[in-house]
């Protein structure tokens, strides 16, 4: 296990950074985040605290080297994670007086972009502006009749998220137009999430869609029950792991099972890798380091 002095709320879910660092969040609504910063030896690992502007309201992205953090008072902020400091000023919609907002995870487009809804029905596309100051500009918005309910996803020319009334939705990433819907029949309880050349969601029925790039979608089975969060990605396969300690390999492209392996730990994030090996936090918040199936 590594030491984990600083952390004070059980950990739901991790958001690795192209810096190495991970932002580890934890559940409710935090007004700090933990963030990891693995250093080049076990020893040197440490983790400290990241203060928030707001009480954080939705999950967060990364983009580039940031972080996108959606707060409860309408804005969504872009920090550094190593310092907490804004790297462009925040986007916020036409606010509503009194209003606390939810907002959904925001599905990032390159850079300097990123696509996000609100808890009213606002679907938004974002984008990093350098004048007057480099600042989050809104550049595409539509009001939608049912609110969307899930993280949002970004797969080829098209967006993909689920609404209130349980059907997939897809828009023009551009414009946010051309709406269809796909009903699913069940709640979502994980994704929309953009993994490589797919889009995975889990409904609470357990089962897994995938979806390709050309919008095909497969259901599969989930053999171990319902993972913890999204999959990490190992050599073109997807690692899952659930609460009962059981961590999966299954090719994406066939839903094929490649290996398992039993922990026997009670286990309540998703895994990140660290040094070639799978980082995971435990239900108490313990942070374990294991052998990867």
């Amino acid at each position: 296990a590594i030491p984990s002095a600083e952390l004070s709320a059980p950990i739901g879910r991790v958001v690795r950074l192209p810096s190495g660092l991970i932002a580890m969040i934890p559940d409710d609504d935090p007004i700090d985040i933990p963030v990891f910063e693995p250093g080049s030896t076990p020893g040197a690992a440490r983790i400290r605290p990241v203060a928030l502007a707001a009480p954080l309201s939705g999950e967060v992205s990364s983009l580039a080297d940031g972080l996108l953090i959606p707060t409860r008072d309408g804005q969504v902020f872009l920090i550094d994670p190593g310092t907490g400091e804004e790297i462009a000023k925040p986007f916020q919609p036409q606010l509503e007086a009194g209003r606390k907002y939810r907002w959904s995870r925001p599905a990032t487009i390159g850079d300097d972009q990123f696509v996000i809804a609100d808890d009213g029905g606002g679907l938004y596309r974002a984008i990093v502006k350098a004048e007057p100051e480099k600042h989050l500009a809104e550049a595409a918005s539509v009001r939608l009749d049912d609110p969307i309910t899930s993280p949002i996803a970004v797969l080829g020319d098209h967006v993909y998220a689920v609404d209130r009334a349980d059907s997939l939705i897809r828009v023009d990433q551009s414009r946010l137009t051309d709406k269809t819907l796909h009903p699913l029949g069940a709640k979502c309880v994980l994704g929309p999430v953009t993994i490589g050349e797919h889009i995975l969601l889990v409904t609470n029925d357990d089962l897994m869609h995938v979806i390709d790039s050309s919008g095909k979608i497969r259901i599969d089975g989930l053999p171990y029950g319902r993972p913890l969060g999204e999959p990490l990605v190992d050599g073109g396969h997807w690692l899952f792991a659930t609460a009962a300690g059981v961590v999966w390999r299954v090719d994406p492209t066939t839903g094929e099972e490649l290996a398992m392996k039993e922990t026997e730990l009670a286990l309540g994030s998703s895994l990140a890798l660290v040094r070639g090996s799978l980082m995971v936090a435990g239900h108490d918040g313990t942070l374990y380091l294991i052998e990867k199936p």
